[in-house]
């Protein structure tokens, strides 16, 4: 494993340095609130751009149209197999010249261009303020849009003072108006400028950049050339659908409505006022040069990865880059899309450097992104193939081992699961199975029985599988570990049929999932699965206790029950049948629902991590004045527990409330 324990250990323990980055994500978030009624066709819009993308990615037809209308337009176009044919383009584009003026460019970054051009004598100034401060200090960016996001005015104050050998004031008017001369002075004397684009209009053979600080025009203009260093994947059909991508990537980035500025670059200045004849370069490039690069790219075919429009909107709500910052993720693609994006472009080995294994697969970064993209099939993908060279974590790799040698991942004996159904005699068929897990059965056996007795009081008489109960494999297929999933989750479902089942109860969302994948994996129609708190909703009232004193109390929605499931209200339904608890919303919940940090292997393999991850969910409870945080997963529950040791925050599953909260029935 490249993504060592001592590496993580030392990121956990400096996470107050990002600070400022959280801080300044918040503020992203309330401007995007504040501002969401001015774009009443939200939703329509990131469905349309969804299309545009899907349209284009991977589609030769439209990248061939894109080239021939930029060159009818007099753009001269390039491509660029890998990042050492850019950087061999690029030189022979600069020439003779040793200073060149640059703007943001995500794939600039991927291929170090900065760093590689001034090896060979060329200095790359930056002219983007927050890149420019990054470029100074040596630092790491940690957002496409916003990279000293980290940084406060004093720390940036000390950063440039030290550059410019004067002390400067905190005053954030000041600080810009220092790197504002300074920069003007590049501006003015390139002759060569360096931008990326945003999107590119196949039919008009545009470019479209969208910024702020007004230099992109300024670099566009630069006297002899400009250089559009691009890649593929930001060619959309039409100029509607490139301003569509700006106005959505401007919200998402900035919580802003539209930026400051749009560029749409067709080609060359030009004038025809002497005789009606055409002189390019009127004011400004007579050269427009438009570089695509690949840089593995081909290798994703039409991978949803490249939906991406780099608005970093899915940084904001990430729990892993939440405590880590931009050590989770690659250069080019900050946080888990980039571990997902060098799975498929580079090796396993720079996949698990980038952090693939770190992703808890919470599914709030597709929440977030205004295309939509998911990026735990590509995860899980990466994975698998981290494992063939060996990278699993020992505590992982025993995991499954376990499931394979003994049908749970706890290293526990076969008949360790059905301990604690032994004197309930339940059936081992009928119409309604509970399957409870493999650590509801194995690690809270007292859930199990408690389940199996609400049940009861909701008009059930559940069945139960016994020594056919194994695990559903949900962990393997997290781990990337596919065949052995489908193993077993076909040998699962098949002892569920033959118990003659019509519907199965869980208690584990993981278990869920896997079971409604396995049904459509196996064409299986005349099954349906169930969580245990969509039946508790209608636990009876008869028995409901008056907590008395009252209690405040919020219920903490688990990634693949509430995101990846769309079970949100059962649960609150049940928990405030309860009289006596004061049930609040947490700072996030429901399909925002901040993560606990156990999922997808990263309790098993980081436990560090994942105790970070839940002591900062605990933060957002604490903060709502909470005293009980109730959850429906025994991962949730667990890790939230054991991160809450300490505090004057109980953690109860919400099996374990009710049942708690019930009226004892009197001996006859």
């Amino acid at each position: 494993m490249v993504f060592d324990r001592e590496r993580l250990k030392k990121l956990i323990e400096e996470q107050d340095a990002l600070t400022g980055m959280r801080s300044a994500f918040q503020t992203t978030r309330r401007r995007q609130r504040d501002n969401a009624h001015l774009i009443p066709d939200l939703e329509t819009r990131k469905e349309r751009l969804r299309k545009a993308k899907a349209e284009s990615i991977a589609n030769d037809a439209l990248f061939r149209t894109a080239v021939e209308r930029l060159r009818e337009n007099g753009f001269r176009i390039e491509l660029a197999n890998d990042e050492d044919e850019a950087i061999k383009i690029l030189l022979q584009e600069i020439g003779n010249e040793k200073t060149v003026v640059k703007s943001k460019s995500n794939i600039s970054k991927e291929i170090d261009l900065a760093h590689r051009l001034s090896e060979r004598g060329i200095e790359v100034i930056e002219t983007d303020l927050g890149d420019r401060i990054i470029q100074i200090s040596g630092l790491t960016p940690v957002h496409p849009t916003g990279p000293a996001a980290h940084l406060t005015r004093y720390q940036i104050a000390e950063i440039l003072s030290e550059h410019f050998g004067r002390k400067l004031p905190s005053d954030p008017n000041v600080l810009a108006e220092a790197v504002r001369e300074e920069l003007d002075g590049y501006l003015s004397r390139a002759n060569i400028g360096i931008t990326g684009a945003n999107a590119i209009a196949a039919n008009e053979g545009a470019v479209v950049i969208l910024h702020n600080e007004g230099n992109v025009t300024r670099c566009a203009q630069s006297r002899k050339k400009h250089i559009v260093l691009t890649t593929r994947d930001k060619i959309v059909p039409t100029l509607d659908d490139a301003i569509n991508l700006a106005k959505l990537q401007a919200y998402y980035a900035t919580g802003k409505v539209v930026s400051a500025h749009i560029d749409i670059i067709s080609g060359p200045s030009y004038t025809a006022d002497i005789e009606k004849k055409i002189f390019k370069g009127m004011h400004g490039p007579k050269e427009i040069v438009t570089i695509f690069v690949d840089s593995g790219r081909s290798r994703l075919g039409n991978s949803e990865l490249l939906y991406c429009i780099n608005c970093g909107n899915c940084l904001l709500t990430c729990p892993v880059y939440d405590i880590i910052g931009p050590a989770f993720g690659s250069i080019g693609h900050f946080g888990g899309i980039g571990a997902a994006m060098l799975g498929r472009m580079r090796s396993p080995r720079e996949a698990d450097s980038a952090g693939v294994f770190l992703c808890t697969s919470c599914g709030a970064c597709r929440e977030a992104c205004p295309v939509g993209i998911d990026i735990r099939p590509d995860i899980y993908y990466a994975r698998g193939k981290a494992t063939l060279e060996g990278l699993l974590s020992d505590e992982q790799r025993t995991a499954i081992s376990s499931i394979k040698n003994y049908d749970n991942p706890w290293m526990q004996p076969r008949k360790a699961r059905t301990k604690w159904a032994g004197k309930l005699g339940l059936r081992s068929e009928g119409e309604t199975i509970y399957f409870p897990g493999c650590s509801i059965s194995l690690l809270r056996p007292d859930l199990a029985v408690s389940s199996v007795q609400l049940l009861k009081e909701c008009g059930i008489e559940p069945a139960y599988l016994g020594d056919e109960d194994i695990c559903c494999g949900s962990l393997a297929r997290k781990l990337g570990q596919e065949k052995l999933f489908e193993d077993q989750i076909r040998r699962l479902l098949l002892s569920i049929k033959r118990a003659g089942a019509k519907r199965v109860i869980t208690s584990c969302p993981g278990c869920m999932t896997s079971l409604i994948i396995g049904k459509d994996m196996l064409a299986i129609q005349d099954l349906k699965v169930c969580h245990i708190s969509e039946v508790l909703a209608e636990l009876p009232r008869t028995r409901s206790a008056i907590l008395e004193g009252g209690i405040r109390a919020a219920y903490h929605d688990p990634c693949e029950l509430g995101r990846g499931l769309g079970i949100f209200d059962p649960p609150r339904i049940a928990i405030d049948s309860i009289k006596g608890v004061e049930r609040v919303e947490l700072e996030r919940s429901r399909e925002d629902s901040a993560c606990c940090g156990a999922g997808a292997g990263v309790k098993s393999g980081f436990p560090e991590l994942a105790t970070a991850i839940a002591k900062r969910r605990l933060s957002m409870a604490r903060d709502a004045g909470v005293k009980l945080l109730i959850t429906s997963c025994p991962w949730c529950v667990e890790n939230l527990q054991s991160a809450s040791l300490g505090t004057d925050i109980m953690v109860k599953d919400l099996v374990e409330f009710l049942m708690e909260s019930r009226i004892p029935t009197r001996a006859a």
